[in-house]
C-alpha cells in the first residue's frame, strides 16, 4: 500500500516502547491510519515523513505528561515538608513554596 513499515534494527526499541505504554499495536499506529470511504473502513500507510511527525508528536505528548508530573511531584514534596515542621516559623513561611518550571528547549528544533 505504499506505507513505510518500521525497521528490522528498531523492532527491540518499539517491542519496549509497545510494553510500556500498553499499546500492542503501536507499529501500525505510528505507521498506518485508518479512514474511511463509502461507509467502509480502510487502513492505509503512511509517507515516511508523516510517520515520522505521528512519532514526534507521541513523543512530545509523553515529554509534557512526564514532565507535568514531575513538577507535581516536587510541588507535593515540599507541601509535605512544610506540614510535616508545621510548628517551627519557617515551615509555615514555606507552606506555599512551589516549583514552576519552564521548558523553553522542549522538542522544537529549527533546522
Amino acid at each position: 500500500d505504499g506505507g513505510c513499515v518500521v525497521s528490522g534494527s528498531s523492532s527491540r526499541s518499539l517491542a519496549a516502547a509497545s510494553a510500556l505504554l500498553g499499546a500492542p499495536n503501536l507499529g501500525d499506529l505510528l505507521t498506518r491510519r485508518r479512514i474511511e470511504v463509502a461507509r467502509e473502513q480502510m487502513t492505509i500507510g503512511l509517507a515516511e515523513d508523516y510517520a515520522r511527525d505521528t512519532r514526534a508528536g507521541l513523543l512530545k505528548g509523553i515529554y509534557a505528561r512526564l514532565f507535568a508530573w514531575v513538577v507535581r511531584r516536587v510541588n507535593q514534596s515540599l507541601r509535605e515538608a512544610a506540614a510535616a515542621g508545621a510548628g517551627s516559623e519557617r515551615a509555615l513561611a514555606d507552606a506555599d513554596a512551589s516549583v514552576e518550571v519552564l521548558d523553553i528547549f522542549g522538542f522544537e528544533r529549527k533546522g
